[in-house]
């Protein structure tokens, strides 16, 4: 769930790079000093303002409620020994650290508030199947673990998180963990599991906490962001995205599908392996061209998509870790933010020429992150459409070997070994997730089943692939030689169900 993101130039690795690079880039992009003070509020008698973020949590919860939509779900597998009560002692004790694993968000005079319950000791519901044969075990645990990431949550009474453990044999538990998006996001499972490990070992010794406490609390930095976040600065973040974003277009995927009136979120994914000479190749042409291997793959992703709708501008969204202060680097909580990147291919003689035209509106975008996407919704106004989301409708991803790839020690006879849990949910029409195991790139594209199939989402991987292939080997290719017989997939004009 934590993406690595690239843009070109001197920006190429800024999300993978160390802290005060990262602050001091930033800082030159800003003009403005990265240092401001960020410290705990003075009045804590008073509840923090929602973030931005939580706020529009908030307002899809009202619209929908207890949608699973934005879970966040982990199977923590935990292979050895397992103390149980060693366990439910480190998750007390990050769930009292960190506030916001004890926030609700709700409305009160002020506007959009955060909440924050007592800390109570986190008691672990286990559920045995390791006596069952290993086909019937595999099932129920399959079962649960998609039941779980399934089950939404009610964002104004909480809790937010929930935690099921199931023995699976002696020797092996697997923790269910599924978190609200309005309490964390995927950097935020680092966090989790780092400070999980070292509060069990603790615990298991009997040994005290040795954790310094968190710097701030996610509320802190929500009042701070709020107020920072005015004046001349965002006047010129507003001036930057209104001018990029000015008319760009919906994304027509299948354009003779009837397309619901109220978005539904109902989603299928489908998987793919970019071969080895090809995965070479995109990381020798981001040397060559002194950018990571994410440009390479989001201009390919460009020219697929324009090889399957034909539609020559569009916005694609992708997420930006928005933990560009210190203060919250080691903090649990929503800080992700999504950028539109407008990649306009009119015009473009060849594969190349789009190359270059993603890497300059990717640097652009890059150096204007700081709006929140949900505030940069409101103020553009306009009608909102409930059948599709605003701005753009397809997210690209790319993430490292990560969370999901880790293998965390939590003692000399246990080891937790994360894995993400889909629930076919489709936030947007279209997510490509492309992911690096250092060897070759794999891809996931999660679809909406109301406005695409199996056969189409199939179609659109091999629109991705051959991009990739022509892209890194070819390209000069002219962009015409890769747009297809489109009547397969053009047929009429989108019914956009108004």
């Amino acid at each position: 769930m934590t993406r690595a993101e690239s843009v070109p130039g001197g920006l190429a690795k800024l999300l993978q790079c160390d802290r005060e690079s990262r602050l001091a880039v930033v800082a030159r992009l800003r003009g403005r000093d990265v240092a401001a003070t960020l410290c705990r509020r003075e009045d804590t008698s008073v509840p923090a303002p929602a973030s931005y973020v939580q706020e529009q949590f908030l307002f899809f919860d009202r619209v929908d409620p207890g949608a699973p939509t934005y879970n966040i779900s982990f199977a923590f597998h935990l292979r050895g020994e397992l103390d149980v009560g060693a366990l439910e002692t480190a998750l007390t004790e990050v769930v009292r650290r960190h506030e916001v694993l004890r926030t609700v968000i709700d409305i009160d005079v002020a506007g959009a508030v955060q909440l924050v319950h007592d800390s109570v000791p986190v008691r672990l519901p286990v559920v045995d199947l390791s006596v069952l044969p290993v086909e019937e075990k595999e099932r129920r645990f399959a079962q649960a673990s998609y039941a779980a990431a399934r089950r939404g949550f009610a964002i104004s009474r909480g809790p937010l998180y929930r935690a099921e453990l199931y023995r699976l044999s002696d020797d092996l538990h697997t923790l269910l963990w599924v978190t609200h998006h309005a309490v964390a996001d995927g950097q935020s499972q680092a966090v989790l599991i780092g400070e999980l490990a070292r509060l069990y070992r603790a615990a298991r010794a009997g040994e005290p906490v040795v954790l310094p406490e968190p710097a701030v609390q996610y509320g802190d930095y929500a009042a701070w962001h709020r107020g920072h976040l005015s004046g001349p600065r965002l006047e010129e973040l507003l001036t930057f995205w209104r001018g990029t974003l000015d008319g760009v277009p919906d994304l027509e995927l299948v354009p003779h599908r009837k397309r619901p009136r109220m978005a539904t979120f109902t989603g299928a994914s489908a998987q793919f392996v970019v071969p080895g000479k090809v995965s070479a190749e995109i990381r020798a042409l981001a040397r060559q061209r002194s950018v990571t291997p994410f440009v390479v793959l989001l201009t390919a992703y460009r020219l697929a998509l324009y090889a399957a709708t034909g539609q020559p501008d569009l916005a694609i969204g992708t997420s930006v870790a928005g933990r560009l202060r210190p203060e919250v680097e080691a903090a649990i909580g929503p800080f992700l933010n999504v950028i539109a990147v407008r990649i306009d291919v009119s015009g473009a003689e060849t594969a190349d020429d789009v190359f270059t035209r993603t890497s300059t509106a990717m640097s652009a975008a890059f150096a204007q992150q700081e709006l929140p996407f949900g505030l940069l919704v409101s103020k553009l106004g306009g009608r909102r459409d409930s059948s599709r989301n605003a701005i753009f409708q397809t997210l690209f991803e790319l993430g490292g070997a990560g969370v999901a790839h880790s293998s965390t020690p939590l003692g000399a006879d246990l080891r937790l070994i994360p894995e993400g849990i889909l629930n076919d949910v489709a936030p947007v029409d279209l997510l490509m997730a492309m992911e690096d195991d250092g060897t070759v790139f794999t891809g996931r594209l999660d679809y909406n089943t109301d406005l695409a199939d199996a056969t189409e989402a199939a179609r659109l991987i091999d629109h991705y692939q051959a991009a990739l292939a022509t892209l890194t080997a070819h390209p000069g290719t002219p962009v015409a030689a890769l747009i297809p017989d489109r009547q397969a997939t053009c047929g009429r004009p989108a019914d956009r169900g108004e």
